[in-house]
């Protein structure tokens, strides 16, 4: 990845690529970073929970470049079999190995179990899984296969059938009955049912000369009808 700016908005403040053992906040991990001031470093967490270390904080002995950082704009991060390779860049094409670490200083899960728990999470769910499906688990399996960089490899995109449903959409300002728009139903609906409700209950209350006092429903409902009084 490239990255050629970073604001500074923390002493801490930092971007690039990671590698998680899980998505939990304090999973063991590797991260190459690039700090504001464009250096680059590696940091890990050895397993979970513990505190992280960095080739310029802790483990200086992991670090390939005097200091354990380097500039740069290009980044890259890898993993060959149980080792994670930290490189860095200025032009995207001559790469510097930062550092390289294997999974016995950070607990992140062997490259076997990476495959198996691609394989059984890969594809659709085993009811819906197709031919094609079982092709790419069983080449995955078997270690085959090549890396797709363009759809124009495979002949493009796939040319899918239409699918489509009726839908009717009543014209602006249908009638429900002659000289009845669906607003005016709804607010007089709203206005029967409020004044129903204000009626039951002043049918058990004193009377009162206080002509502010209206009931919660009539209240809220005062509150809401500009929003449907725009008849036609």
């Amino acid at each position: 990845m490239r990255n050629t700016a970073l604001e500074h908005t923390d002493p801490n403040a930092k971007t690039g690529i990671m590698i998680r053992e899980s998505l939990a906040p304090d999973a063991a991990n590797v991260m190459l970073r690039r700090t504001p001031n464009g250096a680059v470093s590696l940091q890990w967490r050895p397993e979970s929970g513990a505190e992280t270390v960095s080739t310029t904080s802790g483990g200086e002995d992991e670090s390939e470049v005097d200091g354990g950082s380097l500039e740069a704009e290009w980044l890259r991060l890898c993993r060959r079999g149980d080792t994670f390779e930290a490189y860095g860049s200025s032009d995207g094409d001559d790469w510097t190995l930062l550092a390289d670490i294997g999974t016995e200083r950070v607990a992140i899960r062997d490259e076997a179990s990476v495959v198996d728990h691609n394989r059984d999470n890969a594809g659709a769910r085993p009811a819906d899984c197709t031919a094609t499906d079982e092709r790419i688990l069983a080449q995955l399996d078997a270690g085959e296969g090549t890396y797709i960089d363009s759809q124009s490899e495979v002949g493009g995109y796939p040319d899918l059938p239409v699918r489509t449903c009726p839908l009717s959409v009543p014209q602006s300002g249908t009638r429900l009955t002659s000289g009845e728009s669906p607003y005016r139903r709804i607010v007089t609906a709203r206005l029967r049912r409020a004044e129903e409700l204000k009626n039951r209950r002043t049918d058990h209350r004193p009377p009162t000369t206080d002509h502010r006092r209206q009931t919660p429903a009539v209240a809220e409902l005062g509150t809401r009808l500009p929003l449907f009084c725009q008849f036609g």
